[in-house]
């Protein structure tokens, strides 16, 4: 993600926990290929306001390299990975609808 692009997501997300009361969020990572060192700071600071307001924000579906990355740098601790969606939800007390 470029520099510009962190930010604007980082906004946007930032503005569903805060304005929006949206403490429960599942970021599906299925697509993407490599993260820069802001893009983990955002997941961060995005996963200690959740858990601030008794949510949680989980990640799933991260492709090999992304699992050594968060392993590496400790982050598998700090943030809720989950292998697919549908384990995510669980961590809600959800379950997918099929």
């Amino acid at each position: 993600m470029e520099t510009l692009a962190i930010k604007q997501f980082s906004d946007e997300l930032t503005e569903l926990i805060d304005k929006q009361n949206r403490n429960k969020m599942i970021l599906d990572f299925r697509m993407v290929k490599h993260l820069s060192s802001a893009a983990l700071g955002m997941l961060v600071t995005l996963s200690k306001k959740a858990k601030m307001l008794k949510g949680d924000l989980v990640i799933c579906s991260l492709n090999s390299d992304l699992q050594k990355l968060f392993k590496i740098t400790n982050l598998d601790k700090l943030l809720t990975i989950k292998s697919s969606e549908e384990d995510s939800l669980g961590v809600f007390g959800r379950t997918s609808a099929g």
